[in-house]
């Protein structure tokens, strides 16, 4: 016999005991209309707690920044209709919270953490909701041009319990990032920034980057810098003689055409100084500004004013004269031969004795004549302070 012969008789056999039991009919009747009764209820939200399944709160994120806000659903079989919801915040200091029925809305307030309860027919649900400060990253360096060969504090402002720290790097004019020995040293597990003696003067970007804690997302922060050589007055009494001096590069030029505008009110321009002009022999010279570099400061310029070197025929170095005229209108005579730079404003009075003749002397009225004897005032570092100028601005 297959199954459905066995289900047919078991069948006719059950409706067989009905017919001949009245008091079995009643219960299999009352059952059924039982049935019928409690799946009617389910559907309108009637049920009696104890036949209930617990209510759930569904959000979506537990994890939010002050004045963000996220929806809460109640997931229970009750209708709002005719039971009371209620909706509890464990500290209303953290958040605030309107609802609507089954949805409701929490709204941050503050950091810290809250409960949020769901209340029907006494039964409850509850979720945690952690709220952290606004997130945000920002990078300062103490000023926008840092000099080769010295290190540098910065600040790094956010706020601790929202963003965690994870890139500290610099990048160049083209978006590379570089190598960290270059720009840092790590002082008691810290990065400082320190600019190594062998980089390049230029435009650079310090990029930090940080995590928040609220939803995982990126924080990223630049600020520019320029690192420049940088300008000493007086450090090292200024001789014609190569013993004291060593050449000035062309990554130089930007840094003083900047000292000059911003120290002086000079606007200047050194791009063609070596490659144009009168060539002349020079042995002995009066300038307002000079600019060199000796041996014992190699990543810094030296500078001073109202200086006069007489050398002698050893001494002699080739320059290549070029007067270049300023944005203003001003005149300035520049010369070089790759060890110093001299600059004369136009109507001061300066001379360059090529060998063989004599040195000479005119001046003109309008103006002062330098002094005899080169300004030395602090030369020696070992004695007081190093007169420091202020820096110039960015490239």
């Amino acid at each position: 016999m297959d199954i459905k012969d066995k289900i047919k008789e078991f069948s006719s056999n059950l409706r067989e005991k009905i017919e001949s039991n009245k008091p079995l009919a009643a219960i299999v009747a009352i059952t059924g209309v039982l049935l019928v009764a409690l799946l009617i209820s389910m559907a309108l939200g009637l049920l009696p707690v104890w036949m209930t399944v617990s209510p759930s709160i569904e959000a979506n994120t537990t994890s939010l920044e002050v004045g963000q806000s996220t929806s809460l659903t109640a997931k229970t079989p009750f209708s709002p209709d005719v039971y009371h919801f209620e909706w509890i915040s464990s500290n209303p200091n953290i958040g605030t919270i309107v609802n609507e029925g089954k949805s409701a809305t929490f709204t941050a307030k503050e950091p810290g953490k809250t409960t949020i309860t769901f209340k029907v027919d006494g039964k409850a649900a509850s979720k945690d909701i952690t709220v952290f400060s606004k997130a945000y990253l920002d990078a300062a360096l103490p000023e926008s041009w840092v000099y080769i060969g010295n290190a540098y504090d910065y600040n790094l402002i956010y706020p601790s319990d929202s963003v965690k720290i994870s890139e500290v790097y610099v990048e160049n004019a083209y978006n590379q990032r570089l190598s960290d020995d270059k720009f840092f040293q790590n002082v008691q597990g810290q990065k400082k920034l320190l600019i190594a003696s062998d980089v390049d003067p230029g435009n650079y970007m310090l990029v930090v980057k940080g995590v928040a804690e609220s939803d995982g997302r990126t924080l990223k922060t630049s600020s520019p810098f320029t690192a420049l050589t940088e300008i000493l007055k007086g450090y090292y009494q200024f001789s014609i003689s190569n013993e004291n001096l060593i050449s000035i590069e062309p990554w130089h030029y930007s840094a003083i055409e900047n000292f000059m505008k911003n120290e002086f009110g000079v606007d200047t321009s050194l791009s063609n100084v070596k490659t144009q002009g009168k060539t002349v022999e020079v042995a002995s010279f009066k300038s307002k500004y000079v600019f060199y570099r000796d041996p014992t400061r190699t990543d810094k310029l030296c500078y001073e004013m109202d200086v006069t070197a007489r050398g002698t025929e050893r001494d002699a170095k080739t320059f290549h004269k070029l007067t270049a005229r300023a944005n203003d209108g001003t005149s300035w005579t520049v010369a070089t031969d790759g060890i110093i730079f001299l600059a004369f404003p136009e109507g001061y009075s300066y001379y360059m004795n090529p060998l063989g003749k004599s040195m000479p002397t005119y001046m003109n009225p309008d103006t002062s004549f330098p002094s005899t004897t080169t300004e030395t005032t602090n030369n020696n570092p070992s004695y007081g302070e190093t007169n420091i100028p202020s820096p110039p601005p960015p490239i």
